[in-house]
């Protein structure tokens, strides 16, 4: 009988690296509304019929929309940066850069998958990029010199907390055997 995988053990790293993408989500533009979407549709629909995946062209299970620079990297949510994607292209691509991943090796990269025109596909992204007039904003762009302080001063405060977390976690475990 074919069991599902055991859920994974939710650390406080990973924890706190949600913490950590909410914080610089939130201190990002955010400006993608519904014409956004249809801008950004509308746009890719020029290179095949929609709704697809930009990476792969797959029209089966195109439910996300994918951040070229990622949240983490201080990529914000707004046309210029978000395009629709296959949960496996989203998931295998995860904070690479774009053409370093399709161009790759890694497991589900449209390379791997077989993609005939992945070097057609990058153009098209690049294509779309420029006419969005999107560029990567460096982390404290937008922020006043009170907010960077502050902002400083919460990253600080949860590397503690993380910390202490993580000594109770291993308190526990060591007392109990229980990993």
């Amino acid at each position: 009988m074919n069991l599902p995988k055991t859920p994974r053990r939710t650390t406080p790293a990973f924890g706190f690296s949600y913490l950590e993408r909410a914080l610089k989500d939130c201190l990002r533009k955010r400006e993608f509304g519904l014409v956004d979407k249809q801008n950004v549709v509308d746009f890719f629909g020029q290179l095949e019929p929609q709704p697809s995946c930009v990476f792969c062209g797959t029209k089966k299970g195109v439910n996300r929309w994918d951040h070229f620079v990622a949240v983490m990297d201080y990529g914000s949510t707004v046309a210029g940066n978000m395009v629709l994607s296959c949960a496996s292209c989203d998931d295998s691509k995860g904070r690479r850069p774009y053409e370093e991943w399709m161009r790759g090796t890694a497991a589900m990269s449209p390379t791997t998958q077989g993609v005939s025109d992945v070097e057609d596909r990058i153009r098209w992204i690049k294509k779309y990029i420029a006419e969005f007039g999107y560029v990567r904003a460096e982390e404290e762009h937008g922020l006043i010199e009170s907010e960077v302080r502050r902002r400083a001063a919460v990253r600080s405060e949860l590397a503690k907390l993380e910390k202490e977390v993580k000594s109770l976690v291993e308190d526990y475990r060591k007392r109990t055997g229980n990993r």
